[in-house]
């Protein structure tokens, strides 16, 4: 039996052989009803993530707090700012750079998406708690999290999020099309004819599913942010007053 490894360069090879470079990526819908790119050579500003989710209804882009604590620390230097948001009462960390500039790729099945202008990690109890004193946060922003875990208590834990969910946020940015059991994302400007519908599937069925792909649900979207690269300016903070 071949390693994940093996079945890993598989799947990379038949996705840059069998889709036209106008073709970015494509989701395929799991026994679960829900689009996610059929592989797990996917990475976000350079973090590598299993299982990416395309839900085209959401304007998210919200990825999982990454478990090893080193593929944050290319962020640490001065040039990127750290700020904690909060959507539905959920802390978000966001990342960006000062002068504007890309943090890295969108790599979805080993394919160059878009650029990011930033990156925005979902914290549940624990990736919370483990940011609360991080020195790249300065006291304002250690202070949401100190008042979000407050009113969370000590016997109630949030989940961490498992996989990334994409939305509007990056697919503005492109083309996106739903045909059939597939969710194309593609090149502004490009629109599929018949033939790349054809190949497409015919790479797409054959692939070896990454292990627990069927069984993929939807993370709570814990509310959406901004719409698009192009509107970053978020000022909303953890638990604001609703009267």
């Amino acid at each position: 039996m071949a390693s994940n490894g093996e079945y890993e360069s598989r799947r990379g090879k038949a996705t840059r052989e069998g889709l036209r470079e106008e073709i970015l990526g494509v989701a395929v819908k799991n026994a679960r009803m829900r689009f996610f790119i059929p592989s797990t050579d996917n990475s976000f500003g350079g973090i590598k993530y299993t299982f990416v989710m395309i839900d085209s209804g959401c304007d998210s882009m919200l990825l999982p707090f990454p478990s090893n604590a080193d593929d944050l620390r290319v962020f640490e230097e001065d040039i990127f700012t750290w700020q904690i948001f909060c959507s539905g009462g959920t802390p978000t960390l966001v990342i960006s750079r000062i002068d504007g500039l890309s943090l890295g790729s969108v790599v979805l099945a080993g394919r160059q998406v878009i650029e990011l202008p930033f990156l925005r990690f979902h914290l549940g109890s624990v990736s919370a708690q483990a940011m609360v004193a991080h020195e790249r946060l300065d006291e304002d922003e250690s202070a949401k999290l100190d008042s979000f875990l407050l009113q969370l208590g000590p016997n109630h834990i949030l989940p961490e999020r498992q996989h990334v969910l994409i939305g509007q946020t990056v697919l503005s940015k492109t083309y996106s099309l739903q045909a059939g059991k597939m969710l194309f994302i593609m090149r502004k400007g490009y629109l599929p004819v018949r033939d790349d519908l054809v190949a497409a599937w015919n790479v797409v069925k054959n692939l070896e599913k990454p292990v627990g792909f069927d069984d993929l649900v939807d993370d709570d979207h814990d509310g959406d942010w901004v719409t698009s690269f192009d509107d970053e300016d978020c000022t909303e903070s953890c638990f604001m007053d609703e009267n």
